[in-house]
């Protein structure tokens, strides 16, 4: 998956507004709001991919925007 999470920091889970911590499971940040046996409603945040600083090579360029000069 090109564009997906490579890691867990790139995912945030969220839970009745509150932001859940990566480190514990679902019952261990379970509040008592959210019941688990029930039908619990949950959003999932994806960080988009950071750019690679790096060249570009069919472009010819930084892929970071700058021109790369052409070595001879």
């Amino acid at each position: 998956m090109e564009n997906g999470p490579r890691t867990i920091n790139d995912l945030k889970l969220i839970n009745a507004g509150k932001i859940l911590e990566n480190n514990k499971t679902l019952a261990e940040c379970r509040s008592a709001i959210c019941d688990l046996s029930g039908v619990t409603t949950m959003h999932v945040v994806v960080k988009p991919p950071s750019q690679d600083r790096g060249i570009d090579k069919e472009e010819g360029r930084v892929r970071n925007g700058e021109r790369k000069r052409k070595e001879r």
